[in-house]
């Protein structure tokens, strides 16, 4: 029978070690009942986000768990090019983080599409191309302008087809 043992007081507040340069605390149990050991155990556990049964509580973490490798392959595996294509604004680094993927995988997806490289820089480039074209627009005389505006619509079409694989037509 176990009589001692030694917790990790940083998930556990109410048992900070009241010097609080030692994160780790020993608990006596030798003149505890086998049932007084379970209710600290499972209030300590609970503190951590584990139940008494070794059942994770999902409530307790801010951030969902992540999924289990079979289930986040099945995922990626069903993605397809329309899936990350409204992350292409960001950094890839970012734009997997919020998809819940890496990297490799985020990039296997966009060949897969069709797209070589992520287009990342291409899109901000072609965003300040258009900002520019339409702090152009307004400065501009009539005839000029139907030409700016022609420009603009290219280079929208250009970027739609980047982010979306066709140039939407509404």
């Amino acid at each position: 029978m176990v009589s001692h043992a030694i917790l990790d007081t940083q998930h556990n507040p109410g048992a900070v070690p009241s010097n609080g340069e030692d994160r780790y605390q020993m608990f006596d149990f030798c003149k505890k009942s086998i049932q007084n050991v379970k209710d600290f155990l499972q209030q300590y556990s609970v503190c951590i986000g584990i139940d008494f049964n070794g059942n994770v509580n999902a409530n307790y973490f801010q951030l969902p768990l992540p999924p289990t490798v079979s289930v986040q392959r099945e995922r990626a595996g069903k993605m397809t090019l329309a899936d990350v294509g409204g992350y292409f604004h960001l950094l890839i680094e970012k734009a997997c983080e919020r998809l819940h993927l890496c990297p490799t995988v985020v990039k296997k997806i966009c060949r897969k599409g069709g797209v070589g490289r992520w287009p990342y820089r291409k899109i901000q480039c072609i965003e300040r191309k258009i900002l520019e074209l339409r702090e152009q627009l307004k400065r501009e005389d009539e005839p000029k302008r139907s030409r700016t505006q022609a420009e603009i619509d290219e280079w929208q079409r250009n970027l739609d087809k980047i982010r979306y694989g066709v140039a939407r037509t509404d």
